[in-house]
């Protein structure tokens, strides 16, 4: 089986699957009006998820949920996040209850929990057919430019409307973005240099610079990180594999480094300069803080304090809040030690995946560990429709290659 869709087909495709049109429309939409985290969601953001309602419409979604009649079928991960899921709907919301909490944020705090869920209800969608994988990669790559390109022009009115913080630059699909063509200019760089590879590579260069800059703008020293990091891996791997094959692509970005060496020197400045004034951004206190909180009672331990609980956060000054910068101090104080947890076995099997997605797919797979990684640690990012759509993915590429082997073995 192939997960490839010729380019020109792409429309052709999306318009004989009606399915398939809301789900594009719902990114489009996402990417281009919504964001992330809405501090008010609006119109917008129904009009996002009547869109994907009717993605779901056709069961796949509620099917792979509701029928216990194939769990022995079902997979590592899908155990492990059926049991997280109805989890989470349910001891979570009694706490709540029981802790009298303000009921937008438990509502706030149960959709960014449905995203964490994202792949229960998507994949088995994305999957069904061969068509619809390429397409949501595309999407994807669509949404965390767009983002990019309305940080970087946020004087077009259309696309400014709202006053909150968007916070389009901290989406963990930018840094997808990002990623995906620094290791597709890295991986194509080993081919024989002919005027088409050097056209294409050009582009994914001009390309992946929007990214960066949006990043840049918003500075997150995690994601410059992230992209040093996934250079050192991808040249790595080639060096191990393939020593020879590795000089010319050497050259290359030495010549790129040295061409944006002005470029590449500010961005070293400024991470020394934010690491020298605010360190580690208070995490170590705020892992403290809510360890401290879930230690009032052994039931808080135990099962959390609920959906839309606050704490005084170090992280922000000592405001009081409803988050935390890392998913399991999140996890910990909403859902106490159980649903800790369990994220943590849902986490490992995709962390799992990933992993082994860097070794026998590198262009996608470096280009998902870490906006996968980053939120678990460092960035509330989890709670946003971004994430879910990273774990869709990982396991959506889990699934091509793992086909892609299964047609290989059959040919032989």
């Amino acid at each position: 089986m192939r997960f490839t869709v010729p380019l020109a087909k792409y429309g052709q495709y999306i318009f004989k699957d009606y399915r398939l049109l809301f789900f594009v429309s719902a990114l489009a939409v996402y990417g281009g009006l919504s964001s992330p985290t809405p501090d008010n969601p609006s119109g917008v953001e129904a009009f996002i998820l009547v869109l994907f309602l009717m993605v779901l419409g056709g069961g796949s979604g509620y099917q792979s949920l509701l029928n216990f009649s194939l769990i022995a079928k079902k997979s590592k991960w899908e155990l492990a996040l059926l049991a997280l899921f109805f989890y989470g709907v349910s001891i979570p919301v009694v706490m709540a209850i029981y802790h009298n909490g303000a009921a937008p944020i438990i509502v706030r705090d149960l959709v960014g929990f449905v995203f964490l869920c994202l792949p229960l209800f998507v994949l088995p969608f994305i999957l069904k057919h061969e068509k619809r994988y390429s397409i949501f990669l595309g999407c994807v790559l669509f949404v965390g430019l767009f983002f990019a390109i309305r940080v970087l022009f946020l004087d077009f009115s259309f696309l400014s409307k709202r006053e909150e913080l968007l916070y389009l630059a901290n989406s963990p699909l930018v840094l997808f973005s990002t990623l995906y063509f620094v290791s597709f200019v890295l991986c194509r760089l080993k081919k024989i240099l002919n005027l088409k590879n050097f056209l294409v590579i050009v582009g994914a260069i001009l390309i992946s610079i929007l990214p960066m800059a949006a990043m840049y703008i918003d500075f997150q020293r995690a994601s410059f990180l992230a992209i040093g990091l996934v250079v050192l891996s991808i040249f790595g791997l080639g060096v191990i594999k393939s020593p020879i094959q590795m000089l010319w692509p050497a050259v290359i970005v030495a010549g790129i480094g040295v061409i944006f060496s002005p470029q590449l020197m500010d961005i070293i400045e400024s991470v020394s300069v934010k690491t020298s004034q605010v360190g580690l951004n208070m995490r170590y206190q705020e892992w403290q803080a809510v360890w401290q909180m879930a230690l009032e009672s052994p039931l808080s331990l135990l099962l959390g304090h609920g959906w839309g609980a606050h704490f005084t956060s170090p992280a922000v000054g000592g405001l009081n809040v409803s988050y935390t910068h890392s998913l399991l101090t999140y996890m910990l104080l909403k859902t106490g030690l159980v649903g800790l947890g369990l994220t943590l076995i849902y986490l490992f099997f995709i962390f799992e995946k990933a992993v082994r997605l860097v070794f026998i797919e590198p262009l996608k797979g470096n280009a998902l560990i870490w906006p996968f990684i980053i939120p678990i640690l460092l960035y509330a990012s989890y709670k946003s429709l971004d994430y879910g759509i990273v774990l869709t993915l990982i396991l959506a590429v889990d699934a091509q290659v793992r086909s892609q082997r299964r047609d290989y073995i059959n040919k032989i």
